[in-house]
């Protein structure tokens, strides 16, 4: 079994882990899978269900705060930049949705007090293709290994995304929501690349 499988369910929350142990050995009566297949499936199910359970528990907050819009406008950003770049993983979901809120909030907080011109939008989205070309999707201990086909489909739909952003941002609402996340995800994408170099020293 490829060992970042292995390492990503062994950290995994349990809950999660055993609902996906189950889906499995249901789904085992109809279909023969072998040992990594199995471990492809339960990451995937392990991951959409930690996914889903940050963005209900994120949703309601943002609910009861009445900011619910802009938490929509940075998690589709996150969504076609942060999912596709990979990067900086911690161990649980209870540790991913802490970092997710203090991301999100400080994005929000940030909103209106700076002002992002027609130069940094250019400099942010340059910035952002770049870090997408070059590093997308990032290895991690809790990621299993891609294919060469996986990698240029996350950094194509990335860098289309960012495209994207950069020609109708004259027509979006809250642009600096967009802006704003996608420099955190470059900011962590920088920080991530240095921290490897720095333990192969």
């Amino acid at each position: 079994m490829n060992k970042h499988y292995r390492n990503y369910t062994n950290k995994q929350d349990n809950i999660n882990a055993n609902i996906a142990e189950k889906y499995l050995k249901d789904a085992s009566n109809y279909i023969e899978l072998d040992d990594l297949q199995k471990a492809k499936i339960k990451y995937s199910i392990c991951i959409i269900l930690g996914e889903l359970e940050k963005i209900f528990f994120l949703s309601i907050v943002f609910i009861l705060t009445e900011k619910i819009k802009p938490f929509i406008l940075i998690c589709i950003t996150l969504a076609l930049t942060k999912h596709y770049l990979n990067g900086f993983h911690v161990k649980t979901v209870e540790e991913c949705l802490i970092i997710s809120y203090t991301v999100i909030c400080s994005v929000m907080s940030l909103y209106g007090l700076i002002s992002i011109n027609k130069t940094w939008e250019h400099v942010i989205c340059i910035i952002g293709i770049i870090i997408m070309l070059l590093f997308a999707p990032m290895k991690s201990e809790n990621h299993y290994i891609f294919t060469k086909a996986e990698r240029y489909r996350s950094k194509a739909i990335s860098v289309v995304a960012i495209l994207v952003f950069e020609l109708f941002f004259h027509q979006m609402a809250w642009k600096e929501y967009i802006l704003l996340t996608l420099a955190m995800v470059e900011i962590e994408a920088v920080c991530t690349v240095l921290y490897k170099n720095i333990r192969r020293v």
